[in-house]
């Protein structure tokens, strides 16, 4: 009987060390295999198979490292938190090198799509050494001028790349004139501004393809005049907008500061020029009683009115004026008139906002309001309408009706 317990007793010690074997921390032991293959010989799925069971293992070996250090911390085991700390530090060593890397490269690059982008993007996950990047080069240089900008763009090979176009672009096109498109030669064409291109395998760079020509931006369509020469004159198109509240200002070229008001041409300065179509716009986006429901205003009571506004244009608005105005003669004004100041472009404000915003803010009470009284003589559920007209310094308007309802 004794002896029948001493062999249950070591059967079950030899299959629980059988199952800690198995469970056992293996980073290393699956990096030294990692490091015994024959990059060469080896099939590309068989490496990626050894690398991800090693990736596994790292993250197993460092969870138990993380737990280790956590209970001797708690135990206040110095030297076994220093011994776990020791194998974690070392699972960070188990990565792949720079020449395993450039070897694995050369190998995926021979391959045939759609294999080629598969092993690429696995390689751009595995490797530190492995991080494509396409370098894009603006540069351009005459007898009297050197523009050089270069911009780097380092993504997962296969991924999407919008290329710059003249939208994105803040040169003096009198010098360089207008973003054609980019090549894999200085002087060849190869992809068009704005177009959208896979992420190269390798290190690569683009060159920005200038030419002469004069571009007028606006919605619907640009006019463009390409291969323009000096002195040339072209004709000003005449700018649209769907909203009909804007007010054109002129074509603007932020390049050269030129802006052309009422001009019907332009004569080309250097090697051309980038309008764009300079509009003020305000939204009176809401008009509103101060604390008092729109639908239900007291008698016989001073009643405050705030507003906000939205400059959906392109220009700051300067020297900003409102008024409300009502024809009831139930209304009696007391403060019709407000001053506002100025709201940046594609700003908010309210009628006591000390500065714009890029987002709708909340309409207060308290100083810079206008002010009314309604008469006991109106009667209850009366419509009192208003007109709300902003102006700015050169005299240009904005109004909007409203309708608030009486107690």
């Amino acid at each position: 009987m004794n002896l029948r317990k001493r062999l249950f007793t070591v059967c079950s010690l030899l299959c629980v060390s059988a199952a800690l074997l198995v469970a056992a921390p293996n980073a290393e032991r699956l990096f030294r295999d990692v490091e015994a293959m024959d990059l060469q010989g080896q099939s590309l799925e068989a490496i990626r198979s050894a690398y991800d069971k090693l990736d596994d293992g790292i993250a197993r070996d460092a969870l138990q490292a993380r737990k280790d250090m956590f209970e001797a911390k708690g135990k206040g085991d110095l030297a076994s938190y220093r011994e776990a700390y020791s194998r974690l530090e070392k699972l960070g060593t188990f990565r792949m090198k720079g020449e395993q890397s450039n070897l694995l490269l050369g190998r995926i690059l021979a391959e045939a799509e759609p294999k080629r982008g598969e092993y690429a993007s696995w390689l751009y996950q595995k490797s530190n050494f492995y991080n494509p990047v396409l370098t894009l080069d603006f540069t351009s240089e005459g007898a009297t001028y050197r523009y050089s900008y270069r911009q780097q763009i380092q993504k997962a090979p296969l991924s999407e790349v919008i290329l710059p176009d003249y939208t994105q672009l803040r040169t003096n096109s009198s010098q360089v004139g207008l973003l054609k498109g980019w090549g894999l030669a200085k002087d060849e064409l190869t992809y068009r501004g704005g177009e959208t291109i896979k992420m190269p395998y390798t290190d690569q760079s683009l060159y920005a393809i200038w030419e002469p020509g004069v571009r007028f931006v606006q919605e619907g369509g640009d006019t463009l005049y390409e291969g323009v020469e000096q002195g040339q004159e072209v004709a000003v198109p005449t700018p649209s907008t769907p909203d009909g509240s804007a007010v054109f200002v002129g074509w603007y070229d932020r390049g050269t500061n030129t802006l052309l008001k009422e001009e019907k041409t332009y004569t080309v300065v250097g090697k051309g020029a980038l309008f764009e179509p300079l509009w003020k716009s305000i939204n009176i986006a809401e008009v509103a009683p101060l604390f008092y429901p729109a639908g239900a205003l007291s008698k016989h009571t001073q009643l405050g009115v705030g507003f906000l506004l939205e400059n959906r244009g392109s220009v700051d608005l300067t020297g900003l004026e409102a008024r409300l105005t009502s024809e009831s003669p139930f209304v009696t004004m007391l403060v019709d008139r407000l001053s506002l100041g100025s709201v940046a472009a594609n700003r908010f404000a309210t009628n006591n906002s000390r500065f714009s915003t890029t987002r709708a803010m909340q309409i207060q009470g308290g100083y810079n309001t206008f002010r009314f009284v309604i008469a006991d003589a109106a009667p209850s559920g009366a419509e009192i309408p208003f007109v709300l007209t902003v102006t700015d310094k050169q005299g240009d308007a904005w109004s909007k009706r409203v309708t608030f309802k009486v107690e």
